[in-house]
């Protein structure tokens, strides 16, 4: 059967999103689809597809996945020049560590046709690799790419539809106030390229408001009103390093922009560092060589800070985001968990525009009250 299934998602008759079966085929190497009419399940749309007449593939562009991938995220390359053109651009960093699943993907899968890839095969190697849900979730965003690619080379074919993996954060544990007061000492985050105020700075700031990383590395000095002792979340670093204007899980129209209190020391530091580095109020706050620090190598910091400052990891899952942790257990408690999850972006509800001077004071004042809570965080 030369007819390929799939299911997406079509806006119906009553304006509302339904699931609908189609089934797509190649006809002289132009690819068509046609609807599976009154197929509500997969069985059903394979009964429809076994009586549509068969299709001929003589004519169909085929190529391996390694004559596909070969010059992917490669520097000068065809596939670099359109995602620059499109506006997705990848610092070399970036474009190192695609190029890198890349090369494992072609490793595996190279020899293979684009066409004869199956969604089993790639699944099952994929379970059973001892790998984070993170790397996985990785290597198939760049395996959807590599589809994504087949097309520029006359290969039609649609992307399969791999397993979701989860970045998994759970089970992670938290710092106590005494292991909080070790590990924010400025020289537990010394390493061999980044200036360690810098770094420390970073992780600071993440514990006493509770950010995630991406929201801790995409801070511009302007999200600090330090009159206000205030620190306004408004964005964060995605893959690529494209910075957006909206909170994790937000979007252009409802951006989940929250604000926060931060202990007054703590701003004092945020002042003066920003004043001796010279940053202007559009600067990314922390970064080296002017590029927001890289994910990886704050992971790498942190996890020699933890050692450095003799905290105990037996057993433990400490990482980064066991800052966000601990803010969110030690916040409540004082404050009610509708505060909490106001101050952390786990609800729902919009927050007012803070960039008119009305929005931010109306922000402000619902959150003044978590003054006490926030300047005795480490207590």
């Amino acid at each position: 059967m030369n007819y390929n299934i799939f299911q997406k998602s079509v806006i119906g008759k009553k304006g509302k999103k339904v699931k609908r079966w189609y089934c797509w085929y190649v006809d002289n190497g132009i690819q068509r689809q046609i609807v599976c009419k009154n197929c509500s399940t997969k069985a059903e749309a394979m009964a429809f597809v076994s009586k549509l007449p068969s299709q001929s593939t003589e004519n169909a562009v085929t190529k391996s996945v390694y004559q596909i991938a070969r010059n992917m995220f490669l520097p000068g390359s065809d596939h670099m020049k359109r995602r620059e053109a499109v506006g997705k651009p990848l610092t070399e960093q970036t474009m190192r560590d695609a190029r890198g699943y890349v090369e494992q993907i072609i490793a595996k899968w190279g020899e293979i046709d684009i066409t004869q890839i199956k969604v089993a095969d790639v699944g099952t190697y994929l379970f059973g690799l001892k790998r984070s849900g993170s790397w996985k979730k990785r290597y198939i965003t760049i395996f959807y790419e590599i589809f994504d690619e087949a097309a520029w080379l006359g290969v039609q074919v649609l992307r399969p539809r791999f397993p979701h993996f989860v970045c998994k954060q759970g089970n992670t544990d938290i710092f106590s106030s005494e292991e909080l007061k070790k590990l924010f000492n400025v020289e537990n985050f010394s390493g061999k390229a980044v200036d360690a105020e810098t770094v420390y700075l970073l992780f600071l700031v993440s514990a006493v408001a509770g950010l995630r990383i991406g929201e801790a590395r995409a801070i511009r000095l302007k999200q600090f009103l330090q009159e206000k002792n205030a620190l306004v979340i408004d964005g964060f670093l995605r893959e690529g390093e494209i910075r957006t204007d909206f909170n994790k899980k937000g979007s252009v129209t409802d951006k989940k922009t929250r604000i926060v209190l931060i202990p007054e020391q703590v701003m004092a530091k945020i002042h003066d560092y920003a004043a001796r580095w010279h940053k202007n109020a559009e600067d990314f706050l922390f970064t080296h060589e002017n590029k927001p620090l890289r994910k990886e190598y704050l992971g790498s910091i942190f996890k020699s800070a933890i050692k450095k400052a003799g905290i105990d990891m037996d057993g433990r899952k400490l990482s980064p985001h066991s800052l966000r942790y601990t803010y969110v257990t030690k916040m409540r408690r004082t404050l009610p968990i509708e505060t909490v999850r106001k101050l952390v972006g786990h609800t729902d509800d919009k927050m007012t525009d803070y960039y008119t001077r009305a929005s931010l004071e109306d922000g402000l004042a619902g959150i003044l009250g978590t003054k006490e809570a926030v300047e005795n965080l480490f207590d």
